[in-house]
């Protein structure tokens, strides 16, 4: 049973062997923003997905963009991506390849609306979480 559980793992593609999470808060940026961000070390080459964590009650609806950047160098802008803060997953950013000793990707939320009024992002995504996936 062992040998035949080694023999299935050794057969599966590495890319699914190694995946990395990491995971972190968000907070009120300016006076109607969020911004979620995180620091990553890395060594070596992985394909990254960024994806805002939401929990809620899903009436508030928002605009959602990720950066990924080098540490301390400007980044750059993923796509745009309609949000609400129901309990979900986003994918916000582009999956792309990188290769950095230390990667900052960061999320902000904004034009957040509650009923069709505009109200501080903070109002729906002041719990959500930034969550990065890397596979090597």
């Amino acid at each position: 049973m062992i040998a035949a559980s080694l023999a299935l793992l050794t057969a599966l593609p590495a890319s699914a062997q190694q995946v990395t999470v990491h995971n972190g808060p968000c907070a009120q940026h300016g006076s109607d923003q969020v911004r979620c961000a995180l620091r990553v070390p890395m060594a070596g080459q992985y394909r990254q997905t960024t994806m805002l964590m939401t929990r809620g009650n899903g009436n508030v609806t928002g605009i959602a963009q990720a950066w990924l950047s080098e540490c301390g160098l400007p980044g750059q802008a993923g796509t745009r991506t309609p949000v609400t803060n129901e309990r979900s997953a986003h994918t916000v950013s582009f999956t792309t390849t990188i290769s950095v000793a230390l990667v900052c990707p960061e999320i902000f939320v904004f034009n957040c609306q509650e009923n069709g009024q505009p109200v501080p992002c903070s109002k729906g995504f002041a719990n959500a979480t930034i969550r990065m996936e890397l596979q090597q």
